[in-house]
């Protein structure tokens, strides 16, 4: 904040008011809160938990191909058994 302050006598009773003011103004605290309607709080939670969920599948559909892919036989030795 800035006060103008003025050394003349004629402008004390301003320059004084402008002080005070001041002063209370430093002591105001300042608390800033969201506002968040219960229905937008819901919806970020479940947006939440569907990004949740979307990771886990995604590691799911991951593990699965591996897996898959250790169960198919080696070709190489399918193609060797059938030449024989």
């Amino acid at each position: 904040m800035v006060i103008n302050l003025s050394p003349s006598i004629t402008n004390e009773n301003e320059t004084t008011s402008s002080l005070q003011f001041a002063e209370r103004l430093k002591k105001v605290k300042l608390e800033v809160r969201s506002k968040i309607s219960p229905v937008q709080g819901k919806i970020m939670h479940l947006k939440q938990e569907l990004e949740q969920e979307r990771h886990k599948r995604t590691e799911l559909e991951y593990k699965l191909q591996q897996h898959m892919k250790e169960k198919q036989p080696d070709n190489s030795q399918v193609h060797g058994e059938l030449n024989r």
